[in-house]
């Protein structure tokens, strides 16, 4: 193939690789000034009849119309040409300079805590752009991912999926079929191995990586328990707690039991080491700005604005809120729990005052002013942790999708369009029976996952309907109606029996100083006893026949337009924010 010309355009200078899937070539374009070099990767069927050679020509062209559209993000190299001469198959790729990391991960070496999760950032956040445009990469292996000369970041090559015209063959029956995994023994899991790969497949490939990183023995080596599956390394090597139970789920043997979401890994990685959480969201967006200022600045003011970046960003992490309740929470599947700690914590990330959580009960919350005070890391944070453990079935993100697509917008309430959101998501019934035109109370909200898409969480909000406002004052007023009539039935009974009651006084004076006095004030604390008694006791009742929900009734649902509106707004503004911070 060396000097070789295809297309007329491409001219082949050297081998760079081969593999079980097919070669790849350095090679000069032609047409260009200065001959830039380009990367060629040769993929042939390895079945030559006529059938499977159209089926793969199929496949080739979906592949390389996917490689073009990833190769939009800067980290991945970006798809020049693809065409078939000769019944072979020939993509052509945007040269990267630089060196895969094998020559970082290796045999003996040992990555220290930090490194592995700097190292672990760097690629999940090109990955999840990956994931983000519905692809999996399906070949995750040092190999395939090159670290670039020009401003030391990670750049992914080598997508397994255009893989598959390799291994592509019609059986007896005249079906097609693959007869090779795409991947690589050690860095692929059972189901991917099985050609059924998930998203997580990929996490499983990273996990690996950071892995052989950390202990310096390579993948393939690694032995598993017989009995469960799992990888055993953590005898090779003095890792924290934290770190080996995030790689130790990002390579669980089944695959339902690793992260099925990246931004999750990403802000479990965030809390360990000295690693702040800036770095995690905003890490590509400093670097560029670092990389340019170093061009225009000298050294002295390169550094100063590290650290003023720095301070600024790691502010940012005392923002965070702890969610480690919610979190088991959710994981144990207590949907309603969770959600009441849901709106617990969104409370505190709004900053409400005390007083105002404590009439909560009464239709006080959330409103359009105290959403804005709620960080997006926050509101990010509780909803990736809704999408994880609900497998993308609950959370804010997923209401807001179902939210729009029903025709609604944000800051914007029609009742029409909400009525249909409503019902799509089962917050109302379709048809407007009853007294509360088919809302729902809260009492008949499915905390259950077989509830609709996007029916979780629901947050308590400041609108106070009529029936909350008349429930709470008839509940104030038969508490002020009690004391009067328990102070009356006490001021009888003193008249009926207050000649002994005066004795009892007289028989205290005569034997103390004081007694007459001591006796009264027993007296009358035993009486406010009695009465807070009878109070709590009817309270304990009011919770029992569920007056708070008789009190959150309908406004808790058919009115949930009055945070809905604003939270969908906060999220496009989080989204605006992230998407700034990605540039």
């Amino acid at each position: 193939m060396t000097n070789r010309i295809l297309r007329h355009r491409y001219k082949i200078l050297s081998e760079l690789g081969k593999g079980g899937f097919g070669t790849t070539y350095l090679a000069t374009d032609l047409d260009l000034p200065n001959h830039p070099q380009c990367v060629v990767k040769h993929l042939a069927p390895s079945d030559p009849r006529p059938k499977v050679f159209q089926i793969a020509k199929t496949l080739f062209d979906k592949e390389a119309r996917t490689l073009q559209h990833l190769g939009e993000h800067n980290q991945i190299p970006k798809l020049l040409a693809y065409f078939e001469e000769e019944k072979q198959f020939y993509l052509v790729q945007e040269f990267v300079k630089g060196y895969d990391l094998t020559k970082e991960i290796y045999y003996g070496k040992k990555f220290s805590e930090n490194e592995v999760v700097k190292l672990l950032i760097e690629i999940l956040e090109v990955l999840k752009y990956v994931h983000q445009q519905n692809v999996i990469h399906r070949d995750l292996k040092p190999q395939n991912i090159m670290r670039r000369e020009s401003d030391d970041k990670i750049v992914l090559i080598d997508f397994g999926a255009v893989k598959e015209i390799k291994g592509l063959t019609v059986t007896s029956e005249g079906h097609t079929t693959i007869t090779i995994a795409v991947g690589t023994p050690g860095y692929m899991p059972l189901e991917q191995a099985a050609g059924k790969p998930k998203f997580c497949s990929d996490i499983y490939a990273v996990g690996m990586m950071a892995i052989e990183a950390l202990t310096g023995v390579k993948a393939s080596k690694l032995q598993a328990d017989k009995s469960t599956g799992e990888i055993i390394w953590k005898n090779q090597v003095n890792a924290s707690k934290k770190l080996s139970r995030i790689l130790d789920k990002m390579v669980a043997d089944y695959w339902r039991h690793r992260y099925q979401n990246i931004d999750a890994l990403i802000n479990e990685l965030g809390k360990i080491g000295n690693k702040p959480l800036w770095g995690l969201r905003f890490n590509n967006f400093f670097s560029r700005v670092l990389s340019e200022l170093s061009k225009q600045f000298n050294n002295n003011v390169n550094n100063q604005s590290q650290s003023s970046t720095s301070q600024q960003a790691t502010a940012l992490i005392f923002k965070n809120i702890d969610c480690t309740k919610l979190h088991d929470l959710l994981a144990a599947q207590k949907w309603k729990q969770a959600n009441w700690e849901t709106n617990i914590i969104m409370q505190k990330a709004a900053k409400i005052r005390w007083l105002v959580k404590f009439f909560g009960v009464f239709g006080w919350g959330l409103n359009s002013q105290n959403i804005k005070q709620i960080s997006c890391t926050d509101l990010e944070t509780i909803d990736q942790l809704w999408q994880q453990y609900s497998n993308g079935k609950f959370g804010f993100s997923v209401q807001k999708q179902i939210y729009l697509d029903t025709g609604n917008n944000p800051l914007e309430f029609t009742k029409e369009t909400y009525q249909k959101f409503s019902e799509k998501i089962g917050w109302k019934l379709k048809r407007n029976k009853g007294l509360l035109g088919g809302w729902l109370l809260y009492c008949n909200l499915i905390f259950k996952s077989k509830a609709p898409r996007g029916h979780l969480p629901v947050l308590i909000t400041s609108k106070i309907g009529f029936w909350s406002v008349f429930c709470g004052l008839a509940f104030c007023s038969s508490i002020v109606g009690l004391f009067g009539i328990y102070s009356y039935l006490v001021l009888q009974l003193y008249y009926i029996y207050g000649g002994l009651i005066n004795n009892l006084f007289l028989i205290l004076k005569e034997q103390h100083k004081y007694g007459a006095l001591i006796g009264r004030g027993i007296f009358v604390i035993l009486v406010f006893i009695i009465f807070f008694a009878i109070l709590l006791f009817l309270i304990w009742v009011s919770r029992i026949i569920r007056l708070n929900y008789l009190i959150r009734r309908r406004w808790y649902l058919s009115n949930s337009h009055s945070y809905f509106c604003f939270l969908s707004h906060r999220l496009d503004e989080c989204n605006i924010e992230e998407f700034k911070s990605s540039k």
